[in-house]
């Protein structure tokens, strides 16, 4: 049977202790920073990329709402357009009846498009 000795704490074995842990702490915390650096660097293609993307969303909605605004335009545009044309060949006619259902379909949509 074997009886092991615990061996004795010196000054030399305790400060060869405390700068074991004082590099060990070091170097976790190196590492930790040389990590982070590089994740940071790793992400900034992506933010990039991500504010790219967001300036693209903002210009998007502004042509679709742009394009929407158009079309309401042109409708009622066509819608003046079909009105003028009634009115135009009623005069051309001749017809009193159809100039004043024309005259009447221009007051009510002025009235209710303006």
């Amino acid at each position: 049977m074997v009886i092991r000795m615990m061996p004795k704490f010196d000054a030399e074995m305790i400060i060869t202790f405390i700068f074991w842990i004082a590099g060990s702490i070091v170097t976790v915390g190196g590492a930790t920073a040389i990590l982070e650096r590089w994740t940071v660097k790793f992400k900034q293609p992506e933010e990039k990329q991500n504010a790219r993307l967001d300036d693209h969303e903002k210009r998007i909605c502004k042509l679709e709402t742009d394009r929407d605004d158009m079309t309401e335009q042109l409708l009622d545009l066509k819608e003046m357009s079909r009105l003028q044309l009634a009115q135009i060949s009623a005069i051309a006619n001749g017809d009193a009846d159809a100039i004043k259902t024309a005259s009447n379909a221009i007051s009510n949509y002025l009235r209710n498009k303006i």
